[in-house]
């Protein structure tokens, strides 16, 4: 006689158990596939080229990036900030005709753009910054975003890191 015996009835009490553990399983995944079904999922930030040129004595750093809507529902973006690591903004270079300011050695766009559903926006950001930055640079890109159906502002990040070779740096046409 085996040593591990189970009767009839304790073996239907175990099935009846793994097959509530699997229905609840089942159950999840598609409250969670539902969700995404009905509201999309978070915006995100695709950082398309940045450019980085000039001359002896200033450069001019030039990040492109977009941002996509993959909810199911429009989105206001309220705030992007574009900071570059370990570089010092060259003040005395006016931003008038853009829509971007520098604030706290960071660019900022304060402008409200919305965004529909499955729309996106592109953005060009642009500044002058000193001869003597390091050659490793992290471009932080911070965007603020008001989510309706939430009902709360919500914030996205990402960094690029970007190897400056002194080859890269061209002169302006």
């Amino acid at each position: 006689m085996p040593a591990f015996h189970l009767s009839i009835t304790q073996w239907i009490a175990f099935a009846s158990a793994m097959f509530t553990l699997a229905s609840v399983t089942v159950a999840v995944v598609a409250a969670r596939f539902s969700y995404r079904q009905n509201y999309g999922w978070k915006p995100v930030i695709l950082v398309l080229s940045p450019r980085f040129e000039g001359t002896e004595g200033d450069y001019t750093a030039r990040i492109d990036f977009e941002i996509w809507n993959r909810r199911k529902y429009p989105v206001v973006i309220h705030l992007l900030e574009v900071e570059l690591s370990r570089s010092k903004l060259n003040y005395s270079e006016a931003l008038t005709s853009h829509p971007w300011y520098m604030s706290h050695n960071k660019l900022v766009h304060r402008e409200h753009v919305r965004l529909d559903p499955a729309d996106h926006h592109v953005f060009e950001a642009w500044a002058q910054f000193k001869k003597h930055t390091p050659e490793d640079q992290t471009v932080r890109i911070n965007v603020s975003y008001f989510d309706p159906v939430a009902n709360k502002r919500e914030k996205l990040t990402t960094r690029q890191s970007i190897q400056i070779r002194r080859n890269e740096f061209t002169e302006p046409s």
